[in-house]
């Protein structure tokens, strides 16, 4: 995560980045990949009535940052009373990273 790649998710796949509502600015979460796929359709609002807002360039570089500082933010609060951190300015709460370790190298 240091280097910006998400980490690899319990089903050994990268862990991805979902806004939930669909907009650049708004809070996103972490969910990994065969979730997104599955539950596409739940996630997702029809694509024919509600195109997504999110600037995907502009996500790029936003999604490098996000991992960054969550991986700095993960070495900070590891093992808190929490059991992850919550990062408001990202807009969400964060899981518990044991067992993870793994950075996605593509």
């Amino acid at each position: 995560m240091e280097t910006g790649r998400a980490p690899i998710g319990f089903d050994g796949e990268p862990v991805e980045l979902h806004h939930l509502k669909q907009t650049h600015e708004g809070p996103i979460a972490e969910i990994g990949s065969k979730d997104h796929n599955k539950y596409t359709s739940v996630i997702h609002a029809n694509p024919k009535t509600h195109q997504s807002l999110i600037d995907r360039k502009k996500f790029e570089k936003q999604r490098e940052e996000y991992w960054k500082e969550r991986a700095q933010g993960y070495r900070e609060e590891a093992n808190s009373n929490l059991g992850g951190i919550i990062d408001m300015k990202w807009g969400i709460i964060g899981i518990d990273f044991n067992g993870w370790g793994q950075e996605h190298r593509q």
